[in-house]
């Protein structure tokens, strides 16, 4: 008889102990999501585009099936588009929602291409075509151009012209800056008046 009472009161407090993990668990189901509206169940759905998610929790209320919707669709960046609570076993709620999902923002804009060098006052740009296949003889007309207008080089470019022995030369030329003169103070000697 003692090893009955023994066998009933461990049996007793197995079931307990199972009841109360069971009841101190917020969520025993496992949040699923998915992008295709094939993943939901027969009875729900969600358009292609929408995101699906489901759980079990261990309550009779469904109100909870409304605030869980909610915070899941809002983790996502979006708003819930429907929602569904049924009643699994008589503790336990299976919630199900759809949560739209904005778009992507669009990626960003590319930079500004960068300021052109024959962009300042008093900057003349020049291009000619000469016959040659060494970008060198680019450079050194550049150079020359520049130095016939009283400047400097800033920028010059050269590309294959009209034939693989021709060379399209891009030049910008930079005036000089006009030098400024400094004016020196001399000491004169000082004049002494005569007696």
């Amino acid at each position: 008889m003692a090893k009955l009472f023994s066998l009933i009161l461990g049996l007793v407090l197995l079931l307990i102990v199972a009841v109360s993990a069971s009841t101190d668990q917020e969520n025993v189901g496992v949040s699923t999501f998915s992008v295709s509206a094939s993943s939901t169940t027969s009875d729900f759905s969600c358009v292609d585009g929408d995101a699906y998610s489901e759980v079990l929790y261990p309550t009779s209320d469904c109100s909870v099936c409304k605030t869980w919707c909610k915070d899941e669709c809002s983790e996502l960046g979006g708003d819930v588009v429907n929602s569904k609570c049924s009643l699994q076993t008589k503790f336990v709620v299976r919630c199900q929602c759809c949560c739209y999902e904005p778009p992507p923002p669009p990626p960003p804009s590319p930079p500004p291409p960068p300021p052109t060098p024959c962009g300042q006052p008093g900057d003349t740009s020049s291009e000619t075509t000469i016959i040659t296949s060494d970008c060198n003889d680019c450079t050194n007309w550049c150079k020359e151009e520049c130095a016939d207008v009283g400047g400097y080089v800033v920028d010059d470019k050269c590309s294959i012209g009209e034939s693989k022995f021709a060379r399209r030369c891009q030049c910008c030329c930079r005036e000089n800056p006009v030098p400024t003169t400094h004016l020196h103070q001399v000491a004169l000697p000082k004049l002494v008046p005569k007696r």
